[in-house]
């Protein structure tokens, strides 16, 4: 039956389609935080791999034989290599995300903030750093005061 295909793994995939546009646009805005993108991607890998074993069990148990259980078990295998598929990209996302965690708590000194509390504080360097810059831009054009006078 086609429409089985549906109800074992289509509801999911239009689900999963749903879900990746919704975390591939909030991650070019910049606001699907990194452990956020680790969590999902831990329980995204889980469900699918589960998903997987359990279609793989499934076909492979099957102990009454009908006119198309060649067809029936090729369908079931190609389904579970999908599945599979799809485990094995959440599995390269959880490690693209465990990577941006390290880096954003590097960048934080350990400790949690948002964000937005990250950029305030990028903001505040830069803006020290620009201050720090025009300063000694200044005393180089500027000098230091002494030219000219006779020192002893």
């Amino acid at each position: 039956m086609p429409w089985a295909f549906w109800a074992r793994t289509g509801v999911y995939l239009v689900i999963d389609a749903v879900l990746s546009l919704v975390m591939a646009y909030f991650t070019w805005k910049e606001k699907w935080h990194p452990l956020a993108a680790l969590i999902t991607a831990i329980l995204a890998f889980g469900l699918w791999f589960a998903a997987c074993l359990l279609n793989v069990m499934v076909v492979y148990s099957n102990e009454y034989w009908f006119r198309q259980s060649n067809d029936w078990q090729k369908i079931g295998y190609g389904e579970a290599s999908l599945q599979a598929t799809i485990a094995g990209c959440y599995f390269a996302m959880m490690g693209f995300a465990a990577k941006a965690v390290h880096e954003w708590r590097k960048m934080n000194n350990g400790k949690l903030r948002s964000y937005e509390a990250n950029r305030k504080v990028e903001e505040r360097e830069l803006e020290d750093r620009e201050r720090t810059k025009v300063a000694q831009e200044a005393k180089h054009v500027h000098g230091n005061g002494n030219e000219g006078r006779f020192t002893v």
